[in-house]
């Protein structure tokens, strides 16, 4: 097809509001341009462009004591990439709108010493419906196949039923039950002083739906406003 130069770009603002003491909101606002690929005889445009926003809610108690250490709970909510869909030809692309919520717990057993336990949930709220067309290229008629993603404002609600999963040589496309499309991670923080931390986590993904699953393991070091961290992904 030819050598292209191809890339993307995304510009954006982000407001944060402390409610409270506890409670704190966030949304952000960017701009989004992608360029794939020139104009050709089979494709109108190689680039696409939209508008996306998040929204973000995070709470967290008041320290309590919990077996002689002081502990703080937290959770939160995220709600990513609503906006609209891409188009680079005829198929709309829809953005990958995602849903994340979590808690962590953090014990400060002492001055120096800390350890946070955090876990999350993330689902992609994406639905693309397939229609089959039949197009008349010279003598011949051909079947193709073009998806149309619903708006993300309809997404929100039709992304939760049953999906189309990992598409097998010679088989089918799986279904993925709603819970199989939730993706996991877990972890663990610790800190000595606010100075030195120690990380690991676990992340899980259904077979059908990517088959991603590792362990990390990470470290990190901070000095007034120097901070530098490392990380290792375990396949």
């Amino acid at each position: 097809q030819g050598t292209y130069r191809s890339y993307e770009l995304a510009v954006g603002v982000s407001y944060g509001y402390r409610v409270s003491d506890r409670l704190g909101l966030g949304t952000s606002l960017r701009g989004i341009y992608s360029k794939l690929s020139p104009a050709t005889g089979d494709i109108d445009s190689g680039t696409a462009s939209t508008i996306a926003g998040d929204l973000s809610v995070l709470y967290r108690t008041a320290p309590f004591q919990l077996g002689g250490a002081q502990s703080t709970f937290s959770t939160g909510m995220n709600l990513a990439n609503m906006g609209g869909r891409m188009r680079y030809d005829d198929d709309k692309q829809a953005l990958p709108m995602n849903l994340r919520f979590g808690y962590a717990w953090t014990i400060n057993f002492d001055e120096y010493n800390s350890l946070t336990f955090a876990n999350d949930f993330n689902k992609e709220l994406v639905n693309v419906n397939r229609e089959t067309r039949e197009v008349v290229q010279g003598d011949s008629t051909i079947t193709e196949t073009v998806t149309r993603p619903d708006p993300f404002y309809q997404a929100l609600f039709t992304s939760w039923g049953p999906a189309r999963g990992e598409q097998r040589p010679d088989e089918q496309a799986a279904t993925l039950s709603v819970v199989e499309q939730f993706t996991v991670g877990a972890g663990l923080e610790y800190w000595y002083s606010d100075l030195f931390a120690l990380r690991t986590g676990y992340f899980y993904e259904d077979p059908d739906n990517g088959n991603r699953e590792f362990l990390n393991f990470g470290a990190g070091l901070r000095y007034n406003v120097v901070g530098v961290d490392i990380s290792y992904i375990y396949t």
